[in-house]
This record gives structure tokens, sequence and C-alpha cells, in this order.
């Protein structure tokens, strides 16, 4: 497996990924073809925010000349397709967004037990890359995580 792990990995002000630092050079290079892609949500429960990030994230890519022969985005309403997507997947992108919510989901969908055998392209961004390690240090963002101690 391959990671690609990010805080964000478009241009800011620009609908396409940042090529700083040669990454989507070396991301074209890591992706064999026809690029089978799944993006993966940060809030699973928010179909609005998931069906505008994953939208996005596909022209992103698109827009940096990685075209998708398959896409599929992974939410709470498909979280049943979650092993089925992995395993046709040779890229899957692990969103930003809220960190706890999309660690509740990951282990939702066991993505950990899911990804032992998975031999293509992750790229993660923000949260997505943070849910990543196995300890992180994660700044609560949403009122009353600061004083829970299960945060």
């Amino acid at each position: 497996m391959i990671y690609f792990l990010t805080s964000s990995s478009c241009t800011p002000g620009l609908p396409s990924l940042n090529p700083a630092n040669g990454f989507v050079d070396e991301l074209k290079k890591a992706l064999r073809k026809p690029v089978h892609a799944l993006f993966i949500t940060s809030a699973p429960d928010d179909v609005v925010f998931t069906d505008s990030v994953a939208a996005s994230t596909r022209e992103n890519f698109g827009n940096s000349g990685i075209v998708f022969d398959t896409y599929h985005q992974l939410d709470r309403r498909n979280m049943e397709m979650a092993a089925q997507y992995v395993k046709q997947a040779n890229l899957i992108v692990l969103s930003g967004g809220h960190t706890p919510t999309e660690n509740f989901f990951f282990a939702d969908i066991h993505l950990k037990e899911l990804l032992k055998d998975y031999e293509g392209v992750v790229v993660g961004i923000s949260a997505g890359s943070m849910n990543c390690a196995d300890e992180v240090y994660s700044i609560p963002e949403l009122p009353g995580e600061i004083r829970d101690p299960n945060y």
C-alpha cells in the first residue's frame, strides 16, 4: 500500500490537486490504470456534505489529469458495500473533516481490517491522514469536546 498523507490535497482557491512537492506527479506514478476510486467520507450521516465533498474531490482529481474509470463514495447510506468497494478500488481517498466522527465511521465499517491486504494507493486529507495513525493529537472542534474524557 502506498500512502499520501496530506493536510490539504488541493490548490488553495483552485479546483485541482496541489502539485507542490511533486504530489500530483508522484501520485500519477503510483496509480495503476484504470483508476477505480473510493471516496470515504468523514461525515457519514451528513448527506449534503458528503455529496458535495465527494463531487469536488472527483473534480479536483480530474482537473489534475487523474480520471476515474469508476468512482464510489462511501457513507452511512451504503456502508454495507465497504468490503466490496475497498476490494474493487486501487485508489482510496479518506476525506477531511471532523476527526473523531470519521474515526468512529472507520471503526463501524472495519476499515483497518479491510485494508490489511489492500495493495493500492491511499490519499488521506486532513482528518483522513490523522486517522491513519495509531496516536494523534487532535484539537477539539465541537462544543463540549474539550471536557469530554472520551475525546
